[in-house]
């Protein structure tokens, strides 16, 4: 199905939507000081090692110290230990492929992989590959022998290179070769403890390269400047994509596909089905638990025939709820019993086919007698419970507060929804100390959208803090100096 992409780039962080038949699919946000270092590579420093765990913490100028386990040394020595390969005070150029997650700091590693759209580089290895995910015999024949006269080699030929010419691939190659001779130099000329070598790309640049493979129907965006840089993107790397991008400060972009509210069903514990059942779902610190409740939902004809109805319905809807909170690690779901084999077959083969075109790789074991199904997913970052909730204080971490940031962001959003409607005289906002602090932290940004809002709905807004309130005045008349 045709796919819309909304990026949203006004202010101090960076969202974007993925969206299929106005369906939010895939929420991405990305702070402009707080971005993810997923890709990142770096000289770092080796400051101890640890035998017991065959591992070593490696400094990189993060918060925290990174960890860098031995299976992660490139290497050809056969079961290395970490001793042979390391010691402190080494100095390493390592990627980070996993970001700081809980009280745990990044994950490394010294294979360094740099992707470009159709194209991924290994600069360590001497053998080229193809995506697993491009099934037919002639096409991955035909690729091996496009990317055999590249020259480069430790190339991989990802599932956005299906039907690509030898022209679009050795341009991403020539791309790859520049970006990996930049970083050979770098190291060489480096005299610190440790140094931020490659960045990864953006979110809106990096969203559209890793989905350039799915059809595109339109790419929507709310900020000029990303929207031009977006056109030169498309055009020197991307020119197969002939998708219409559009321009729209006028209004808030996710308002037309309701994304905030789709968004917030998301960060919910319990989410309905649609036959009247319902999937509870609940995240620890080392896995995911999934359970399907029959809830309302009791049949027409019998007992099995709910329960194969309400699971094929969770299945499909577990896989998006997978995708859209980033969920990852270990995944158990447990779904309604069923006593008959080919029923429990069914529904593994269901959420197979749902998960088919994940972003991420799964590996999926068929359901138990149980009904239990236990999958893996791979996490590079943290899910939206772990990125937008921090444990409440006064309930010893029993419970969850959203983060001041998507509590601002959906007051302005009911404001400006508010606004565009009706004509009111004051909007006071009273709320917890760290909302209030968010506004006033954040005032350049939210000025912005009341400007937006004064040219909109033809009024003057005056907006200030007042005893820890956070004060909202529309003024009609835009000559008068009090209200």
């Amino acid at each position: 199905m045709m796919k819309e992409i909304l990026i949203s780039a006004v202010g101090f962080e960076a969202q974007a939507a993925i969206v299929e038949q106005e369906k939010l699919i895939h929420f991405f946000s990305e702070s402009l000081s707080e971005k993810s270092s997923v890709g990142n590579i770096y000289l770092g420093t080796v400051v101890r090692v640890l035998p017991g765990m065959q591992a070593a913490f490696v400094e990189i100028g993060l918060e925290r110290t990174a960890f860098l386990h031995v299976r992660d040394i490139v290497t050809h020595i056969p079961n290395p230990s970490i001793e042979s390969l390391v010691h402190q005070g080494k100095q390493l150029l390592v990627q980070i492929i996993k970001d700081p997650i809980g009280t745990k700091g990044a994950r490394l590693t010294t294979e360094i992989i740099l992707p470009a759209t159709h194209l991924v580089y290994r600069p360590y290895e001497k053998n080229n590959g193809i995506s697993q995910k491009i099934e037919t015999m002639q096409e991955r024949e035909r690729l091996q022998s496009l990317v055999a006269q590249l020259p480069l080699k430790g190339l991989i030929a990802r599932t956005a290179a299906e039907d690509q010419s030898l022209e679009t691939l050795k341009r991403d190659s020539d791309y790859l070769e520049k970006c990996w001779t930049y970083i050979q130099q770098e190291t060489c000329t480096i005299t610190s403890q440790y140094k931020l070598i490659y960045e990864e790309l953006i979110l809106p640049y990096r969203l559209l390269r890793d989905f350039a493979k799915y059809p595109i129907k339109k790419i929507v965006i709310d900020e000029k400047e990303t929207f031009d840089k977006v056109n030169r993107f498309l055009k020197e790397f991307l020119p197969h994509l002939t998708c219409e991008v559009e321009l729209d400060t006028t209004n808030p972009i996710f308002e037309r596909y309701n994304i905030l509210e789709q968004f917030k069903d998301s960060l919910k514990k319990e989410v309905a089905l649609k036959s009247g059942g319902s999937v509870i779902i609940e995240q620890t610190e080392s896995m995911v638990t999934i359970d399907v409740n029959t809830s309302k939902f009791v049949g027409k004809k019998n007992h099995e025939e709910t329960i194969l109805k309400t699971n094929t319905e969770a299945a499909r809807l577990i896989a998006h709820q997978i995708q859209l909170r980033g969920l990852g690690g270990i995944i158990v779901i447990d779904f309604i019993d069923m006593t008959l084999a080919e029923d429990r077959l069914q529904i593994y083969h269901v959420l197979k086919e749902a998960l088919k075109n994940d972003i991420m790789p799964t590996h999926i074991l068929p359901m138990s007698e149980l009904g239990l199904i236990q999958m893996t997913r791979k996490r590079t970052t943290e899910s939206f419970s772990q990125k937008y909730f921090k444990r409440c204080s006064s309930c010893s971490g029993e419970g969850q507060v959203l983060e001041p940031s998507i509590v601002a962001f959906d007051i302005m959003y009911t404001l400006m929804q508010t606004l565009s409607k009706r004509s009111y005289r004051k909007f006071v906002l009273i709320s917890s100390p760290s909302v209030i602090q968010f506004f006033e932290n954040k005032k350049s940004y939210f000025q912005q959208r009341f400007n937006h809002l004064e040219l909109e709905c033809q009024l003057t807004i005056d907006h200030h803090m007042a005893h820890n309130k956070f004060e909202i005045i529309p003024l009609k008349d835009s000559n008068k100096n009090s209200y």
